[in-house]
């Protein structure tokens, strides 16, 4: 029993490593895109404004398109051979968009790597299939943690970089980082998967079957609950290096301040996401996930009437806490709810409703701040997140689900 406690956590613990390289890697490059833009001969500012817009929207499409179908795959072949593929697939990509001349190419690569890559959905997967039930949200909990501490480091290191030897190196720096990825998961990680013998026809093995989310009223409002999630946590990014900068009155300490501020609440919520797990299954996941929504709106309605960094420093790092417990309740609630052999397709579909909520919301944030300022974009987003918390304490189909408080006659508290 002690070895096989060792064999789940000493693939849980490679796939966090893996997953922390690969997120870091693909923050390395990203901030860079305007400046490498740049590099490729887009001077002109709202030239470069549309490459990279047309860049990033074509890579969110295809990751969207494609991460169903991936974990349609992953459930038929297998979640640690899908997991590989998203990093070494990656890796050639990004070493190939390195060596590009002209913005189009560019283009046509981004395009490509949301088609191959979709690592944290293979992460995902391969971690709720690998973890006992009762370690599940701790498992999931350690993928969000390796999404924030790899999206904190990774600029940091992006920036020294492009520093020494400019943005088309980034690319590089990336492309190893998901080689070392992909090397960590086929050397260190171990799956008990027994792939399903050939039944029916291949394009059936790959197409995913959407008619068992619309079977299940649960799932479609955990879905729900992932996209307006995501939404509400990408809605302020767009505004508020500017907000800091109206509330700050030394000029000389806008930029410090808003990494702090950044830097603090990526930390706050990776520190939630690997710490929730511990005690998710023993009060159940509802009860927390409701409990983080709610918590996180109500951080966020103070955050609209700081007038000082300090005050806001504190509120985004209380308000980390409960936004970095979101997820992990959330995937757990989705595998409880999901078929052990479709997790894959259920867990893509989430990865698809997730992309479509960090593309909406940035312009969701944009247009409520030119409509009601800064502020109010703050004051949106607490309204999303409780509209949030009513949709899912309301519905009745979590009353009842494994990871709840056991009481002694061997029953279950939700």
């Amino acid at each position: 029993m002690n070895a096989e406690n060792s064999n789940w956590q000493k693939s849980l613990y490679a796939v966090f490593v893996a997953e922390t390289i690969a997120i870091a890697g693909f923050s390395v490059s990203m901030p860079l895109l305007p400046f490498f833009i740049q590099e490729l001969g887009v001077t002109d500012p709202t030239g470069i404004k549309l490459w990279v817009g047309a860049c990033n929207t074509a890579g969110s499409i295809t990751l969207a398109i494609a991460a169903p179908i991936w974990g349609k795959i992953a459930d038929s072949y297998g979640r640690r051979l899908m997991l590989m593929r998203a990093m070494f697939g990656g890796s050639i990509v990004l070493c190939l968009t390195g060596f590009v001349n002209q913005p189009w190419q560019l283009l046509v690569l981004r395009t490509l790597q949301g088609t191959v890559t979709g690592t944290v959905a293979a992460a995902t997967v391969l971690a709720a299939s690998i973890t006992p039930e009762d370690k599940r949200a701790y498992g999931l909990g350690l993928v969000q943690t390796a999404i924030f501490v790899g999206a904190a480091a990774g600029p940091m290191i992006g920036g020294i970089v492009a520093d020494l030897s400019g943005p088309r190196a980034a690319f590089f720096v990336t492309s190893v980082c998901l080689l070392i990825g992909g090397f960590i998961i086929y050397r260190y990680v171990e799956e008990d998967f027994a792939k399903r013998p050939a039944t029916r026809a291949f394009w059936r093995t790959i197409i995913p079957n959407f008619r068992v989310v619309a079977r299940s009223r649960a799932l479609v409002i955990l879905l729900f609950v992932v996209g307006t999630t995501y939404i509400a946590g990408s809605s302020i990014y767009p505004i508020l290096p500017l907000f800091i900068q109206t509330i700050t009155r030394d000029a000389s300490r806008v930029g410090l301040t808003t990494g702090l501020i950044f830097g603090l609440g990526a930390l706050a919520a990776a520190v939630a996401s690997a710490t929730s797990g511990n005690f998710s299954y023993r009060f159940g996941y509802r009860r927390v996930l409701l409990i983080c929504i709610v918590g996180a709106a109500a951080l966020y309605i103070p955050q609209a009437f700081v007038i000082n960094p300090w005050q806001l420093l504190v509120l985004r790092l209380i308000g980390g806490v409960f936004l970095g417990g979101t997820m992990p309740a959330v995937n757990a609630l989705i595998a409880d709810r999901t078929q052990k052999g479709r997790q894959g397709e259920i867990y893509g579909l989430s990865s698809s409703v997730a992309a479509g909520g960090m593309a909406l919301g940035p312009m969701v944030g944009a247009s409520v701040s030119v409509i009601w300022g800064y502020r109010g974009v703050f004051i949106a987003t607490a309204l999303i997140l409780l509209i949030t918390a009513v949709v899912f304490g309301g519905s009745s189909g979590f009353r009842q689900t494994r990871g709840t408080t056991r009481n002694s006659n061997g029953g279950q508290n939700s």
